[in-house]
């Protein structure tokens, strides 16, 4: 059970937080690192949504793909 154990960090890809996030957005992070950030760049995305239910201080987004 991902509440049940102590993280500082998710490193994480948009199927993984889709999938889990009732019981990831539980956890209070210190970092969550996101792969395929392309896919936040509509901030009224689901991800971004789903995000920001999350408890964190910091986030890191990263991508390969060149954003407009």
């Amino acid at each position: 059970e991902v509440c049940a154990m102590k993280f500082n960090a998710l490193v994480t890809t948009y199927e993984f937080v889709m999938n889990d996030r009732s019981k990831l957005s539980k956890v209070e992070w210190k970092y969550i690192i996101i792969d395929e950030a392309q896919r936040m760049k509509n901030r009224n995305s689901r991800l971004a949504r789903d995000l920001d239910r999350y408890r964190c201080q910091r986030r890191l987004l990263l991508t390969g793909t060149p954003l407009q």
